[in-house]
């Protein structure tokens, strides 16, 4: 029993990640439509058992005819939950769109 149980809690961890790298790239593909795009919070179902709360800040760069937007995504399969925050950066001339960073943080 013990053995079924720790692996159904690593399953579910696993999902609740994927469900958080899905939301991240839902949300470049948002940027990659409107390079203005941001929000404050929306949800996206995976499946019956997982989804994800993304975020999209503002435009976070210092640098001229270059966007930077944060976003978080909080994947959840059940009882787990993975946090993720990436970096992307625009160029507004070409539309280029890149991923400076992808990280897992501790739950807030």
């Amino acid at each position: 029993f013990l053995l079924n149980s720790g692996n159904y809690g690593l399953r579910l961890g696993i999902n609740a990640l994927s469900a958080a790298e899905g939301g991240i790239q839902d949300a470049v593909l948002q940027l990659l439509r409107d390079n203005n795009y941001i929000s404050s919070g929306y949800n996206l179902t995976i499946d019956n058992n997982s989804q994800t709360w993304i975020t999209v800040s503002g435009d976070i760069s210092l640098i001229p005819n270059v966007i930077k937007k944060k976003i978080i995504s909080r994947g959840s399969s059940f009882t787990r939950y993975r946090y993720l925050e990436a970096i992307v950066q625009i160029d507004e001339s070409t539309g280029k769109l890149d991923i400076i960073s992808t990280e897992e943080k501790a739950l807030p």
